[in-house]
């Protein structure tokens, strides 16, 4: 990439057309994982919002525990920092629920990035305008 960068860049300024990529790259690369970043912890942040609404109509129902919902928010915090509490790490369908929460934050990560990927590859080719050299007739 830093080849293509520099080429038909004068001599003495290959420098600075190869120091603009680096520079480039690495804000590229941290507004890329502030975004996508982004992105996880809101979909994390609306997986266990649904999560725990579906866990407490269960509960209601009779189908689970009460202390199901509780378990849940220990494992979550726990993700904190905090300790979870000993009966949360034996709940299965606790443990189960926090980790559909972080796949589904994953998947939302992982399908961003490849929009990105997308629309960076269109601005890339829109952006990058090399002309080609015209064909010399063949000498006779």
């Amino acid at each position: 990439m830093t080849i293509t960068t520099v080429a038909g860049v004068r001599d003495t300024d290959s420098g600075i057309a190869s120091a603009a990529l680096n520079v480039g790259q690495q804000i590229g690369g941290s507004i890329g994982l502030a975004a996508l970043a982004t992105v996880a912890a809101a979909a994390a942040r609306s997986a266990t919002s649904s999560r725990i609404v579906a866990l407490s109509s269960r509960v209601s129902a009779g189908d689970l525990a009460a202390s199901v919902t509780p378990h849940v928010r220990s494992l979550i915090a726990s993700q904190k920092g905090s300790s979870p509490s000993p009966a949360a790490l034996h709940d299965t369908t606790a443990l189960h629920t926090v980790a559909q929460i972080a796949a589904q934050a994953t998947d939302a990560g992982f399908l961003a990035d490849g929009i990105f990927a997308l629309a960076a590859v269109v601005l890339a080719r829109a952006a990058i305008n090399v002309k080609r050299p015209e064909a010399q007739p063949p000498r006779d």
